[in-house]
């Protein structure tokens, strides 16, 4: 996956680097492939990609299906910089898209649920721009299995970073912190029943649910964010380029468990 998620980028020595290893994003590169599957996209079929960033996935999207919008509160000049014809990037709040209704085959969210204050909101207008037999993909964090139950534990050593380093002192704390350092402005941690029930309340059914990344990549993704709390690094800033080809075979597949829950709804 060479490349994968490439968005120019101004030096060449920096937009070289992005060229050979891609958006840095560990997380979001490792389930592409499981959203990918999921989201069976086909070459006459048009996605929708919401809270789409800087564009990354929606143009890789665009590679593989007819069209690809991607929609964000926010769209940076630089993002719209050599877009392909068959992509659109949009500025606009995703629970008032500018779509007719059924104007979708595919939809994509991508931990983007947690971070809206109005989550049915959102359901309710992917409901509305999704064609007949379309299906929407979307995955939320459910937590971190590591870090929660060291935090939890609150043994010896988590008692002496938390005094001496600045470690989070309780779940809660690290939540928060990781919140903040992610841009969470919405419910934040979903629980698979309560995610579930959510979908369904907006008009869907589950079709399919699962983790990703899996176990491994989880467990080594949730190590950088422990050094970055350490450090006093944002943790969002994603390592890629020295620990993604680590995992990458590994992580493209769903898994029993992991730090992303990974669902697949169509409408009832």
């Amino acid at each position: 996956m060479a490349g994968f998620g490439y968005i120019p980028r101004r030096g060449r020595i920096k937009d070289l680097a992005c060229r050979i290893a891609g958006h840095p994003s560990f997380v979001r590169r490792l389930q592409a492939p499981v959203l990918f599957r999921m989201l069976d996209l086909a070459p006459g079929r048009r996605v929708l990609d919401i809270g789409c960033g800087c564009g990354w996935m929606t143009r890789e999207l665009a590679r593989r299906s007819a069209f690809a919008a991607g929609v964000d509160l926010r769209i940076d000049r630089a993002t719209l910089r050599g877009v392909p014809s068959n992509c659109a990037l949009l500025a606009c709040d995703a629970a008032a898209l500018p779509f007719k209704d059924g104007a979708f085959e595919r939809v994509l969210l991508s931990s983007v649920l947690q971070m809206v204050t109005d989550d049915r909101a959102l359901l309710t207008e992917v409901r509305r721009v999704l064609a007949p037999g379309g299906k929407a993909v979307l995955s939320v964090p459910v937590g971190y299995r590591h870090l929660d139950r060291f935090c939890a534990g609150r043994g010896r050593l988590h008692g002496f970073l938390a005094r001496r380093m600045g470690f989070p002192a309780t779940r809660e704390e690290l939540r928060r912190r990781l919140g903040a350092g992610f841009g969470v402005r919405g419910r934040g941690y979903y629980e698979p029943g309560g995610l579930a029930a959510l979908v369904e309340e907006a008009g869907f059914k589950v079709a399919w649910a699962g983790y990703a990344p899996g176990r491994a990549a989880s467990a080594f993704h949730e190590a950088w964010i422990a050094l970055a709390l350490l450090l006093g690094l944002n943790p969002s800033s994603m390592l890629t380029f020295v620990f993604y080809p680590l995992f990458a075979m590994r992580g493209g597949s769903a898994s029993a468990a992991g730090d992303e829950l990974v669902m697949e709804i169509s409408v009832k």
